[in-house]
């Protein structure tokens, strides 16, 4: 089993993002942000924070919509990918990331929808039995899963192949660091998160006390998904960091 170390995977995080910023922030901020702000303004509100009510009718979300957050996660894979691309290979200019990186968008989207099925096809056949040991088993094997294939998109873009083969290569490289990884996931997801929530209520307060409603809640989308995009940033680079320490 190959050592890891999250504390030198940081360091090396922060002088790659001081020296490569210029170059990584835009094209964070075009191909993440933009799209995940076009998805949260489109979503209806009341679909952003769902009832739990099952009396109340369920909200319809027309087709257009749809396309857009299909459309928007897409393009938001292929920028995610494309900074796999250039935090992996050196000296790689922006655009041929861009290409790396929608180029290998249909491994990492098969391998997605297998992971997805794999997590949810077990609590749907649970939850005839009991709807909170299928809630339960789903984020048991989603925690799980996201820590095995937490270098699938490392995989997808220095060692192309299949679907099949990147989520077994994935698989192997995580084996024997499933709390260190864990570990990292919970250190880097909770500032993420709060960082997230912080830009989004201050700038959705200031469009707000500038515009009204209609405002806010349009700088309220663009700080969320720009704080999202930014950490996310910081994520992939991390992550790619200590893809190398277990590949090398």
């Amino acid at each position: 089993m190959k050592s890891l170390s999250i504390s030198a995977a940081w360091q090396d995080t922060q002088v790659f993002l001081r020296r490569e910023a210029a170059l990584l922030v835009p094209v964070s901020l075009l191909f993440i942000a933009v799209p995940l702000a076009l998805m949260m303004m489109v979503i209806p509100p009341e679909l952003r924070t769902p009832s739990l009510d099952p009396n109340l009718p369920k909200p319809e979300m027309p087709g257009w919509t749809i396309l857009v957050i299909i459309s928007c996660s897409l393009i938001a894979m292929g920028g995610i990918l494309s900074l796999y691309a250039m935090a992996l290979k050196s000296a790689i200019s922006v655009r041929e990331a861009l290409i790396m990186g929608f180029r290998r968008l249909g491994v990492a989207l098969g391998a997605s929808i297998i992971i997805g099925l794999v997590a949810v096809v077990p609590a749907l056949l649970l939850v005839v039995v009991s709807q909170p040991l299928a809630v339960a088993v789903m984020f048991v094997v989603a925690v799980l899963l996201s820590i095995r294939l937490l270098m699938l998109n490392c995989v997808v873009i220095d060692q192309p192949a299949g679907v099949i083969d990147t989520l077994k290569r994935s698989w192997a490289i995580t084996q024997g660091q499933m709390l260190r990884l864990l570990g990292f996931l919970i250190i880097i997801t909770i500032p993420i998160m709060l960082g997230r929530l912080v830009c989004e209520m201050l700038l959705g307060l200031v469009g707000f006390m500038i515009g009204g409603k209609e405002l806010g809640l349009l700088t309220s989308a663009v700080g969320a998904a720009t704080a999202l995009a930014l950490g996310q940033l910081v994520m992939i680079v991390m992550i790619s960091r200590l893809y190398r320490q277990l590949t090398q």
